[in-house]
């Protein structure tokens, strides 16, 4: 379905489930990308919660924005008006990967509006998690014998400048970062959702003019571990073992700053947990919730 916004502007939208039942908003990351993935777990989330996906303006099915409405800013008042389309009072929301830093300042800003929040592999200080992801490149390399690419990203992290870090982690031919991400290992059912997925959040530039425009938004580069420190909400990260953003140093930190903080671990899983392991991801999810909503109680 589609969303008219306040200022006009139409996003994609998808629900799932009963209106009865307890809501999640599933937020996608990128940036720029589309919610085609969260197509699995949404489906078996359904059985228990209401479901809402939807694409953030100027991305994929969503119509497209003006580059200077492409904030952080904007986003979570886009969030805000959905919620109210769909008459919810209050929704756990879930943020994957980039996804992660858009949850939790829309925690920040209207935490009236949430009941909990999941972290899948999720970016949380996005220089930290730019290293995180560099430093992971590296090991990648060398096991190729690549030893100019590994040379490479030893002189960005060594110059710490963070303009650099954040143009380095995408800065690699595709097949390299499918190779990288383990995309290319994935089954061949997930794999094909993960193409389509690329394939609708890339038409006609679109991901490229969201991704530009967002990242000018100086909010994104705030210390995003004071952000999550502001944070009073119950708040689980859920990681998946074969991922290469939320290593042991993220999980510390997570833990350390998180007032409510949990973490779960996904065996077998990569980044794309809701993908590859859409089952486990949704008992986790249902686990977390019903602590969330006891804890009202």
């Amino acid at each position: 379905m589609r969303i008219t916004l306040s200022d006009r502007q139409v996003v994609y939208a998808e629900t799932y489930g009963k209106k009865t039942n307890p809501a999640v908003f599933l937020i996608h990351g990128g940036p720029g990308d589309s919610a085609y993935t969260f197509k699995l777990l949404a489906h078996r989330l359904s059985e228990s919660f209401r479901v809402i996906v939807s694409e953030q303006r100027g991305c994929a099915r969503s119509d497209f924005a003006h580059e200077q409405t492409i904030t952080v800013r904007q986003l979570i008042a886009d969030f805000e008006e959905i919620r109210e389309a769909f008459n919810i009072r209050q929704w756990l929301i879930l943020g994957h990967s980039f996804g992660g830093i858009i949850a939790i300042e829309y925690a920040v800003q209207k935490p009236e509006s949430i009941l909990g929040i999941v972290l899948e592999n999720p970016a949380i200080d996005i220089f930290d998690s730019a290293r995180c992801i560099l430093e992971n490149y590296i090991l990648f390399f060398e096991h190729r014998g690549d030893s100019c690419r590994v040379k490479r990203i030893q002189r960005i992290l060594a110059d710490n400048c963070k303009t650099e870090l954040i143009k380095a982690v995408d800065d690699f031919p595709n097949h390299i970062k499918n190779e990288f991400w383990g995309f290319d290992r994935l089954p061949e059912v997930y794999c094909e959702i993960l193409k389509m997925s690329a394939e609708i959040g890339s038409q006609n530039q679109k991901r490229e003019i969201f991704q530009k425009s967002l990242l000018k938004d100086a909010v994104l580069y705030d210390d995003g571990w004071s952000k999550l420190k502001a944070v009073s909400l119950p708040v689980r990260l859920i990681y998946g073992e074969c991922d290469y953003i939320t290593n042991q140093r993220i999980r510390d930190l997570f833990l350390q700053n998180a007032h409510l903080g949990s973490v779960y671990r996904i065996d077998s899983s990569g980044h794309y947990i809701h993908l590859d392991n859409s089952d486990k991801m949704a008992e986790s999810i249902y686990q977390f919730a019903t602590e969330v909503i006891h804890g009202l109680d």
